[in-house]
């Protein structure tokens, strides 16, 4: 189902990104589009050395986000070669827990939206709800989800989510990417901020779940003091029904997750 799934919006493994970039756009424009890019990493470099507090793989940018989802095809390339692998990973382990998942399904921080669609092809009687902050990545979304003719999602801006409740909340590669996370030589200033950064994100998440409903959430492993406080922090609103540790490549580097399922144990 995965193959055929990838196959039919054309996510293909690309392995130098330039050269396809140079491939599909031409010279000129293909130039320009790699100059704007390496334009946006050099911003992303410059913050980090100005927060050296957070983990520069982390930290979400929003203007790399819109300038990735320009349109639909560049969005489906920047995929193809950072997410190949790392969406092929999550999407064995979403055709595995999406036992647990109920029959209304939010997806926060969905980006263009590749692995709402895949859940909603394993859940054709569950209707689900794609959001991100990033209006031109839920142009993508809509794109990818109208291309395979599916009718039990809809994608909607982050601000313009319902306060209605869900059974299943699903959070993949959305939490440390807005709060950021910390290193050993933090101060306690910065783990104080950071524990409050992930508190709000764990209760906003908490507050859309019914009662007992099910959090579902891939994020990435950013290191023994910033788990630490996930860990002493998700123990209030959530029972953990299982967890494991994740190996994935995005473009050329390794990266750590961690798979948390959990059931909603507080009153929000």
């Amino acid at each position: 189902m995965i193959d055929e799934f990838l196959n039919k919006i054309k996510l293909e493994r690309v392995h130098e990104l330039d050269y396809e970039i140079l491939k599909r756009y031409g010279v000129q424009k293909g130039n320009q589009l790699i100059f704007e890019m390496e334009k946006l990493f050099s911003l992303s470099e410059q913050r980090v050395k100005q927060r050296r507090d957070i983990d520069p793989y982390v930290l979400r940018q929003p203007e790399m986000v819109n300038f990735c989802n320009q349109n639909p095809e560049f969005s489906l390339l920047i995929s193809s070669y950072y997410d190949y692998h790392t969406f092929r990973v999550f999407m064995k382990k979403l055709s595995v827990y999406h036992q647990y998942f109920g029959e209304k399904i939010l997806d926060v921080g969905c980006g263009n939206g590749i692995l709402t669609c895949f859940l909603s092809l394993l859940m054709p009687d569950s209707h689900i709800v794609g959001t991100d902050i990033s209006e031109k990545a839920l142009g993508s979304a809509v794109f990818i989800r109208d291309k395979l003719n599916l009718k039990n999602v809809e994608f909607i801006p982050h601000q313009k989510i319902s306060k209605s409740k869900f059974n299943t909340v699903i959070s993949i590669r959305c939490m440390h990417e807005n709060t950021g996370a910390i290193q050993e030589t933090a101060s306690k200033r910065q783990a104080n901020i950071y524990e409050q950064a992930v508190e709000k994100y764990l209760k906003s998440i908490a507050a859309y779940l019914e009662s007992e409903g099910i959090f579902f959430s891939i994020e990435r492993d950013a290191g023994k003091i910033s788990e630490m406080y996930l860990e002493k922090t998700a123990k209030n609103y959530y029972h953990v029904i299982h967890k494991e540790k994740m190996l994935c490549i995005e473009g050329k580097e390794k990266a750590e997750f961690q798979l948390r399922l959990s059931k909603k144990s507080c009153i929000i």
